[in-house]
């Protein structure tokens, strides 16, 4: 069971509506050039139970911690609670509503969709960060606090037509989409500039690099990390307190998931011949990447080097050499906007080139229909992280996205 008698039941209701003014009298005298206008919009709340079970219950665990008793002594083992019991503990909850409109123009030809969306998550489960002080020795569960809020829109256009055995189409779809965190328990002396109420839920928390430092007279004359070298970055002092420290970090409003999501599908065909290609890709996102030993060697072109000319050092791409896993460096491996990459791309995610055979030509062999066709995925992509996949949430470490052809035939007899 995930909740306790009493919260296990909830009401979740919807309801959607819509009106194709296209078919009222009045729609006649524009039907020429708009041949299909309908309105929209729905709301609804759907709960989420999808969490661990038995969180209205304490949880207790075994120490090794215990003591010896008694005239012939017996090793009594140690309980202690592991999770506090937290018996309001129920559905999540989230408010949604949508409005906007299909239509079509020139008798069918072109097509236009837009969806204005809103939704807002309250009840979501959190763990106090903030009101309830450390030493008050509990292990606190998690409550129905969070709020978050999220809003965007969706536009879907397609227009299709022909000339004499030539049929193409084209079809462009974009989304932007916001999240919000409304509340969370945040400690009081969280600095302005870190605090999650405000920004998106993923957004992180990076030192502002400002540059490279070029000689030790800026080093001198500037708040730096101890043991700072020339050939190191140059952090920014958000607080103005004379010393360089994770106060100073900033939170984005930028992260790994996308604001604008994209795509175009072109097709078309010509007796015979068919060709259908879909791009995608994303914009406003910005994915960390930090350099890790056995790193790719764009890490290294193009370094601070103390063999360099002052003029090569100044347009360095990257921090003087260093190693981050052993922890030797604590200065170049911190997360900074420097290892921060603009994540947005245009990919040609699929490509495919088809042929189907006349009738005449197959029915002489007793086939009703043949086409051969050769298919690309993934054939290219243009983005600003050129280390590796902007989709690759993993890194330099993980596995590539991959490109494939496929040559096939099909027949049917």
């Amino acid at each position: 069971m995930n909740f306790a008698p009493g919260h296990r039941w909830g009401l979740f209701p919807g309801f959607s509506a819509g009106w194709v003014m296209s078919e009222e009298k009045f729609f006649e005298p524009l039907k020429n050039v708009v041949s299909f206008f309908k309105l929209k919009g729905s709301w609804g709340m759907m709960g989420n139970d999808n969490i661990s079970a038995y969180q209205y219950l304490s949880m207790y665990g075994f120490t090794n911690a215990g003591y010896t008793f008694g005239k012939d002594p017996v090793f009594a083992q140690g309980v202690y609670e592991t999770v506090t019991a937290n018996p309001l503990v129920t559905w999540e909850t989230a408010k949604t509503w949508n409005v906007g409109f299909s239509s079509q123009f020139l008798d069918g030809k072109f097509g236009l969709d837009f969806d204005y969306f809103q939704s807002r998550r309250s009840d979501i489960l959190i763990t106090r960060n903030a009101s309830i002080p450390t030493y008050s020795g509990l292990s606190l569960p998690a409550e129905n606090l969070g709020k978050v809020k999220n809003h965007g829109f969706e536009v879907i256009a397609t227009y299709r037509d022909h000339a004499g055995d030539f049929d193409w189409g084209v079809t462009g779809n974009v989304t932007y989409a916001k999240n919000e965190v409304v509340y969370m328990d945040e400690a009081t002396d969280t600095p302005a500039w870190q605090r999650q109420t405000g920004h998106p839920i993923d957004g992180g928390v990076y030192y502002q690099a400002l540059g490279i430092y070029q000689t030790q007279e800026e080093i001198d004359a500037t708040p730096h990390l101890a043991g700072t070298k020339v050939g190191d970055l140059i952090y920014q002092d958000t607080n103005d307190d004379g010393s360089i420290t994770w106060d100073d970090a900033v939170r984005r409003d930028k992260s790994a998931t996308p604001k604008w999501i994209f795509g175009l599908t072109l097709n078309g065909s010509w007796k015979g011949l068919d060709v259908n290609a879909f791009f995608q890709g994303q914009a406003d996102a910005e994915i960390l990447v930090q350099p890790t030993m056995n790193m790719a060697t764009d890490f290294y072109e193009g370094r601070w080097s103390d063999s360099n000319t002052a003029e090569q050092n100044l347009a360095a791409k990257w921090p003087r050499a260093f190693m981050k896993e052993s922890q030797v460096d604590g200065r170049n491996s911190q997360s900074s906007t420097w290892w921060l990459r603009d994540a947005s791309f245009v990919r040609l995610k699929s490509l495919e080139v088809g042929y189907t055979f006349p009738s005449k030509w197959t029915t002489k062999l007793g086939i009703e229909n043949l086409r051969v066709y050769a298919n690309g995925n993934n054939l290219f992509t243009i983005d600003g992280v050129d280390i590796f996949d902007p989709e690759m949430t993993s890194g330099i470490k993980g596995y590539p996205i991959q490109r494939t052809w496929t040559f096939g035939l099909n027949v049917t007899f």
